[in-house]
């Protein structure tokens, strides 16, 4: 990484790939192969809220029959190498132009076999110098490193009120962006808000 660039963090989830829809079609693919909606969505609220990691395995845990569990693995893998259709519209245009001048990083919470699964099945990658996966939820002692070393010269991109207030804390500069669905016009105007906080 060099040095004299300066660096933007970005989350992963819900910042560059739509987690919602992921989330969604996974609880298909167990429903599909016989896990209740409520087992289903009662795994899947834990793991947003940090008490268990998300992890693809864990969850196929919930399939009782193992044939079935073995479908459904099938059926997610298959999800996983079309991964593409997930990244939100227009973040490839975001990503782009920024990896050119500054330095990018991922900075994702979760289960780092599967957050770099996801990381590299999106095809965005190529845009990042480094990934960190941390097992730190509100990313705080993560965020004080990156400004240990970087001082001024690192951002945050993240949907997580929390980690943006831990940024803040940590003295990093923070662009907070919504949650749900974002087209192409909304990444269109981040890229001008991301320039306006590192000027």
């Amino acid at each position: 990484m060099n040095p004299q660039k300066k660096v933007i963090l970005f989350d992963l989830d819900h910042t560059l790939i739509d987690t919602t829809r992921i989330r969604n079609d996974w609880l298909k693919v167990l429903e599909r192969f016989g896990v209740a909606r409520k087992d289903a969505e009662r795994m899947s609220k834990r793991m947003l809220q940090g008490e268990a990691i998300f992890d693809p395995t864990l969850a196929l845990s919930l399939v009782a029959h193992a044939p079935h569990r073995k479908a459904a693995k099938a059926t997610m893998d298959e999800m996983y190498r079309a991964f593409e259709k997930y990244n939100f519209d227009g973040i490839g245009d975001l990503l782009a132009p920024l990896s050119r001048k500054y330095a990018l990083v991922l900075l994702s919470y979760g289960h780092r076999p599967y957050q770099m699964l996801k990381f590299k099945q999106s095809g965005l990658q190529g845009f990042f110098t480094k990934a960190v996966i941390t097992s730190n939820l509100h990313k705080k002692e993560d965020l004080i490193a990156f400004r240990k070393k970087y001082g001024d010269d690192v951002l945050l991109v993240d949907d997580s009120l929390t980690v943006a207030r831990a940024a803040r804390g940590a003295g990093v500069k923070v662009v907070w962006i919504r949650r749900g669905h974002k087209d192409a016009a909304y990444y269109k105007n981040l890229l001008q808000r991301i320039e306006k906080a590192l000027r």
